[in-house]
């Protein structure tokens, strides 16, 4: 059952404080006081519903009052009676003038007042449930706002982050983003090769240091008080100003923030990928080139070889030409020897052709390869294939 309406009635005359108090304590919780200046002093503690205003009173008149209580926000729209012994239109007027609902002439009649009292009671309690729901609703398009508005740096920051090509770029940018929605932050970015912090105040505290690495293994998200720590694969955010008294805030925040880490953890992955493609490309860059320097030294050997071997040959050729005549065989021997003679050097000559074609055709693969290697294709097709060729 809802608690009767209060109704404070405000008259210096006491004999009029009894007949409005017989008339209402039935139904309403009835508060009288006896001047204009008692009435605007228990609007600050009570929680009138409606009020019933003599006019005439010897400190501040009735119209003064009502003046007062519409020029306050907290009584603003209160409904406001005046109950007077003066009936004239220039009154009237001016009771409507001041913001008066409604004008009950002394006497009044006691079945008309409680009609009238109850319809502005019921019009004042639809109208508070009105200005509940313009506030709800002024709230929530608000709060649209600032979540459309939140949204839009997100994507801004995602799309900065694109570009970000070391750390220090990234975490500026998300720092730069954690900022404009008024939160208080220390980040920390890992990779196998080291642990960087970073700080909207310029440093990180040896505690958040430590309180970042000691929740590592306590879940995505771990709550303290007022702070929130997000902890990712390659990131941390610890954010100290949590609005933890608005629970529906809270809950978008947190969604902001692991929006802003996911961004974050994915160009962390895509910068330690390109750091490792080029550590890779820098290995096989330097590879090649001591295979060349090693290839090089290996021509000039191979040559020398071949070169030897093609004049050992040649001189074993000029001297069976000159031995074989003098040994005295018949013509068919000397045929024979000689033919196999000719025959070991046109292999040797063969072979050597043959090394300098190879020699052309592995410089021009390594040629190839350091081109592929140095235009970062090093998953290409291409690349494959030579690999397979020098296989």
């Amino acid at each position: 059952m809802s608690e009767p309406a209060h109704i404070l009635v405000v008259d210096d005359e006491p004999k009029n404080h009894k007949i409005l108090e017989r008339l209402l304590t039935a139904k309403y919780q009835v508060h009288c006081v006896d001047s204009g200046e008692q009435c605007l002093s228990s609007l600050e503690t009570l929680d009138a519903d409606l009020i019933l205003l003599d006019i005439m009173m010897p400190d501040l008149d009735g119209y003064e009052v009502c003046r007062r209580i519409r020029s306050r926000d907290a009584t603003r729209n209160l409904p406001v009676v005046f109950v007077s012994a003066k009936d004239s239109l220039e009154d009237r007027l001016m009771g409507y003038e001041v913001g008066a609902d409604d004008y009950f002439i002394k006497p009044f009649d006691h079945q008309e007042l409680l009609v009238k009292i109850d319809r502005l009671l019921a019009s004042k309690k639809h109208s508070d449930a009105l200005s509940e729901r313009v506030a709800q609703a002024n709230s929530i398009a608000f709060q649209a706002m600032t979540n459309t508005s939140k949204l839009g740096e997100i994507l801004n920051f995602l799309q900065a982050s694109f570009t970000a090509e070391t750390y220090q770029q990234l975490a500026t940018t998300l720092l730069n983003t954690t900022q404009s929605f008024g939160w208080s932050c220390a980040l920390q970015i890992r990779d196998p090769n080291q642990t960087l912090n970073f700080s909207d105040k310029g440093s990180v505290s040896p505690l958040e240091e430590s309180i970042i690495e000691r929740v590592r293994g306590k879940g995505r998200i771990f709550d303290f008080n007022r702070r929130s720590v997000f902890t990712y694969e390659n990131v941390s955010l610890l954010i100290k100003n949590m609005p933890v008294d608005d629970a529906e805030l809270y809950g978008q925040e947190k969604d902001n923030a692991c929006l802003l880490l996911n961004g974050t953890q994915a160009r962390i992955k895509a910068l330690l990928a390109e750091s490792d493609r080029q550590r890779k490309q820098h290995y096989l860059v330097e590879m090649i080139s001591h295979t060349n320097e090693l290839m090089e030294k290996i021509n000039l050997s191979y040559a020398g070889l071949r070169g030897e071997s093609y004049a050992i040959v040649e001189d074993m050729m000029d001297k069976l030409n000159e031995l074989v005549p003098r040994l005295g065989l018949e013509e068919y021997q000397e045929t024979s020897i000689l033919d196999i003679a000719e025959a070991c050097v046109a292999r040797t000559r063969e072979m050597y052709d043959k090394g300098i074609i190879f020699d052309h055709t592995f410089a021009h693969l390594i040629k190839q390869l350091t081109r592929v290697v140095s235009n970062g294709d090093t998953e290409s097709i291409q690349f494959k294939q030579l690999i397979a060729r020098l296989r």
